[in-house]
């Protein structure tokens, strides 16, 4: 029986063909971030170097089966960085994996639920050759499960997915956690001086806010300033950022991730025109640009992150 594509992949595939044309024409950003719905096969892979589409690094969700020849591979391509996303009931499969991924720098974002992060998790993520991972917590975390994280031989990041910044006696628990961890808040909204203050009662973490599609007014940069210990803020915009607005954000290092948008050369220039602190531009939900929004790119293509997506059957 002949095998027809159904249309709702027709999308996708379309997207990716038209992505690896803008790679053959134009050089791309020093780092390229490939993003797949599922783990990509030993051919898929071998695909890339064929269209010269490898990425610097690669982000997909938990493996079934992965095998180190599958990371020698990658790395032999030029891929050297792996982030898996997970589930907290998938912990024990990528355990079970964890020579597989050892060629490779791993990341770990590990999506928890509502049972407690347990001695058993601790000990398998402590078997896990990660460089960076984030736990993400939608609730907040117990006392005993902070404990644990505590335990963890490396540091990772907190993440409280909650769309609104801790309340005082949640603040009051987290200081539960050792100053070794970050704690990343998400938000829609810049702090106001109460957040502000109830976040400056965590002793020493550093942290990380992400804001999506908020206002920057001269008050709320001000009780962002305020914040003690932001190791970094990260802007989530489907827009662009005005010359005012980026002033009022000078000496504070941001992570801008623009969604589905490249910005005019003007705000770009703005967001690195202050050398004083740290800044990266993060590009997403688009696979492919023009000449003209690649000459805007151009000339800050070290501190410039992209990510496409390409499908995966």
């Amino acid at each position: 029986m002949p095998h027809f594509v159904s249309p709702r992949h027709l999308t996708p595939i379309l997207v990716a063909i038209c992505f690896f044309s803008a790679v053959a024409a134009h050089a791309i950003p020093s780092n390229r971030v490939l993003k797949t719905s599922a783990a990509p096969t030993r051919a898929q892979i071998e695909s890339w170097k064929t269209r010269s589409a490898s990425p610097g690094e690669l982000w997909m969700p938990a493996p079934q089966n992965w095998d180190a020849s599958l990371s020698l591979l990658l790395m032999s391509q030029g891929t050297t960085r792996v982030r898996i996303e997970a589930n907290d009931d998938e912990l024990a499969r990528l355990s079970a994996q964890k020579n597989a991924f050892a060629p490779l720098k791993l990341d770990l974002r590990i999506l928890w639920g509502a049972r407690p992060f347990s001695a058993t998790d601790l000990e398998m993520l402590n078997s896990l050759p990660f460089e960076n991972a984030t736990l993400v917590f939608e609730r907040l975390p117990m006392r005993i499960e902070l404990a644990r994280i505590n335990a963890l031989t490396r540091s990772v990041h907190v993440e409280l997915n909650w769309n609104r910044y801790p309340r005082y006696i949640e603040v009051k628990q987290m200081q539960n956690l050792d100053s070794k961890h970050a704690i990343e808040m998400n938000t829609r909204n810049f702090p106001l001086y109460v957040q502000m203050d109830n976040i400056n009662l965590l002793p020493g973490q550093s942290k990380i806010l992400r804001i999506r599609n908020s206002a920057v007014t001269e008050r709320s940069s001000d009780f962002t300033r305020g914040l003690q210990g932001l190791g970094e803020l990260v802007l989530e915009n489907d827009g662009q950022l005005s010359d005012e607005q980026w002033f009022r954000l000078r000496t504070l290092p941001i992570r801008w991730v623009s969604v589905g948008v490249v910005p005019s050369a003007e705000s770009l220039r703005a967001f690195f025109s202050d050398g004083s602190a740290p800044r990266r531009f993060v590009l997403t939900e688009q696979n492919s640009v023009t000449e003209a929004q690649w000459d805007r790119l151009r000339e800050f293509w070290d501190r410039i992150t992209w990510v496409t997506e390409d499908f995966v059957p």
